[in-house]
C-alpha cells in the first residue's frame, strides 16, 4: 500500500521537477500543485528560476512565486489569481490575457512584459515597475498602483476605473483612450504622456505633473486640478452642470462643451445664433450671458499662455502615428 504523501513530500516534488525538460511534461507540475491544494497548503515555488519557460496551461492560482525568476516566460492566459508574486522578475514575460486578479505584485519587475488584455483587477502593486510594458486594453479595476513606474508603457484603451496611482511615474506613457475615471492620481508624473481622449473625470490630480503632455479631447469632468503643474488647458466649473474646457492642440485652441468640440470662432457662432442644440443644451435666457462670459475667460486664458500651441505641436509630433 502506497504511503500517503505529506505536504513536505509534495513541495519536494514541485521543487525537484525539472520544469521545461522535454522528458518531464508540465502535467507533472499541475498534478503536484493540485496535490498541494488538496492538502490545504499554498503551493510554494518561491525563489525558483522559471525564466523562459512555456507555462501555458499551468494553474498557478494562489501559488507562492515570491522572488521567482519568470523573465521571458510564456504565461499567456494562465490563471495567476491570488498568487504571491512579490519581488518576482516578470520582465519581458508574456502575460497577455492572463488572470492576475487579487495578486500581490509588490516590488515585482514587469519591464517590457506583455500584459495586453490581462485582468489585474483588485491586485496590489507597490513599487512595481511596468516600464516599456505592453498594457493595451488591460483591465485594472480598482487596482493599487501606489508608487509604481510605467515609464514609456503602452496603456492604450486600458480600463483603470478607481485605480490608486498615487505618486506613480507615467512619464512618456501612452494612455490614449484609457479610462481612469474616479482614480487617485495625486502627485502622478505624466510628463510627455499621450492623453488623447483619456478619461480622467472625477480624478484626483492634485500636484500631478502634466508638462509636455499630448492631450486633445482629454476628459476632465469633475477632476480635482488643484496645484496641477504643466497643463496649459482651462477647465470651467461652477457656472453650469456641463463640462466646459479649452485646450491647446496642434491645430489651434479647441473649446469643449460636453461632447462638442470646436474653435473659439465656432463657439462664438453658436452663442450669437443661439443654436444651443449643438451643445445638447436646452434653450434658456441665461445661456447667452453665461457663454459670453466663458468665451471672454477663454480669450484671456489664451492671451496668458502664448507658448501653449507650440508646446502642443511638439507633443503632437512625438505621438504622430503612435
Amino acid at each position: 500500500m502506497t504511503a500517503k504523501k505529506t505536504v513536505k513530500d509534495v513541495e519536494n516534488i514541485i521543487r525537484e521537477t525539472r520544469i521545461g525538460d522535454e522528458q518531464i511534461p508540465l502535467k507533472m507540475l499541475n498534478e503536484a500543485l493540485a496535490k498541494a491544494r488538496e492538502l490545504a497548503r499554498i503551493p510554494n515555488l518561491s525563489g525558483l528560476d522559471l525564466s523562459g519557460l512555456d507555462l501555458r496551461g499551468v494553474n498557478l492560482g494562489g501559488v507562492n512565486l515570491s522572488n521567482s525568476n519568470l523573465s521571458k516566460a510564456n504565461l499567456s492566459k494562465v490563471n495567476l489569481q491570488y498568487a504571491q508574486l512579490s519581488g518576482a522578475n516578470l520582465s519581458h514575460a508574456n502575460l497577455s490575457n492572463a488572470l492576475l486578479g487579487k495578486t500581490n505584485l509588490h516590488d515585482a519587475k514587469l519591464n517590457g512584459a506583455d500584459l495586453s488584455n490581462a485582468v489585474l483587477s483588485g491586485a496590489s502593486c507597490l513599487y512595481t515597475t511596468f516600464n516599456d510594458a505592453n498594457m493595451q486594453n488591460l483591465n485594472a479595476y480598482k487596482t493599487r498602483f501606489t508608487c509604481c513606474r510605467f515609464v514609456n508603457a503602452d496603456l492604450q484603451g486600458a480600463q483603470m476605473h478607481g485605480a490608486n496611482l498615487f505618486d506613480a511615474d507615467m512619464r512618456g506613457a501612452n494612455l490614449s483612450k484609457a479610462k481612469l475615471d474616479d482614480s487617485n492620481m495625486h502627485s502622478t508624473r505624466l510628463q510627455g504622456a499621450n492623453l488623447n481622449g483619456t478619461n480622467l473625470s472625477e480624478v484626483l490630480l492634485r500636484f500631478a505633473d502634466l508638462h509636455d503632455t499630448y492631450a486633445p479631447r482629454l476628459i476632465l469632468a469633475g477632476a480635482n486640478l488643484d496645484r496641477v503643474e504643466g497643463w496649459n488647458g482651462l477647465q470651467v466649473t461652477g457656472l453650469t452642470q456641463h463640462q466646459i474646457g479649452l485646450e491647446p492642440t496642434a491645430r489651434g485652441w479647441q473649446a469643449r462643451v460636453d461632447s462638442w468640440f470646436g474653435s473659439l470662432s465656432d463657439l462664438q457662432k453658436v452663442i450669437t445664433q443661439g443654436k444651443w442644440g449643438e451643445f445638447d443644451i436646452e434653450d434658456a435666457p441665461e445661456n447667452g450671458k453665461i457663454f459670453e462670459g466663458v468665451l471672454a475667460l477663454m480669450e484671456l486664458h489664451i492671451a496668458t499662455h502664448p507658448q501653449a500651441l507650440e508646446q502642443a505641436r511638439e507633443a503632437a509630433k512625438k505621438w504622430a502615428n503612435k
